[in-house]
């Protein structure tokens, strides 16, 4: 029986493969899935795709992912792909604030943009923060809707605490998570802040 999905190094043609049919997810060699979250969305029918951070950094996860969710689960998009936006700013977030440590308020100016810069330079080279993994998956849910999860392994934040204040509208950062309530019908934070569940 042919296995349903890829494990190899990670570039951009295995990833487009082992998330289109007849796979259903693509892992990153060298350190397999994270726990079950990925190996259930395949069973469920869906997509999972575990990389390093250093790999999610360099590729485009959010178009490969959102090409096999639209050509698997979701109609033709007319206007704004939602799923794409919202998928954008969880793995950017996921990338930039949870594996690799970074505070969302350095780029604000000029000089905080420069040790923005710096720090991600020193984190993509520092092989504990960038070969930590993340993960998504893509479930298309009974009934119509799908259901995507962004995981990391950073320390984690507090999502609900952070649903729950209101936008500044003014404030220079944290508006990535607002921008994803906005156009997702659901929400949720699991694993300590570690995974962000959408649902549309």
């Amino acid at each position: 029986m042919m296995s349903r999905f890829i494990v190899g190094a990670a570039d951009e043609a295995a990833v487009r493969q082992g998330l289109h049919s007849p796979y259903h997810g693509f892992c990153e060699e060298g350190g397999g899935f994270a726990g079950r979250r990925c190996p259930d969305a395949i069973a469920a029918g869906g997509i999972a795709l575990s990389l390093t951070t250093a790999a999610a950094y360099r590729l485009d996860v959010t178009g490969m992912v959102c090409e096999a969710v639209r050509a698997r689960f979701l109609p033709p998009v007319d206007g704004p792909d939602l799923v794409m936006m919202a998928l954008a700013e969880a793995v950017s977030n996921a990338v930039i604030h949870g594996n690799f440590a970074i505070e969302s308020d350095l780029r604000v100016d000029v000089q905080g943009f420069a040790a923005f810069r710096t720090r991600l330079a020193e984190r993509l080279g520092d092989r504990e923060f960038a070969l930590r993994r993340i993960e998504v998956c893509a479930v298309p849910v009974t009934g119509g809707g799908l259901t995507l999860t962004v995981s990391d392994q950073g320390a984690g934040f507090d999502v609900h605490g952070q649903l729950a204040r209101p936008v500044e509208a003014d404030a220079r950062s944290g508006h990535g998570l607002a921008l994803i309530r906005k156009v997702a019908r659901r929400v949720a934070g699991e694993d300590g802040g570690r995974t962000l569940v959408v649902g549309f």
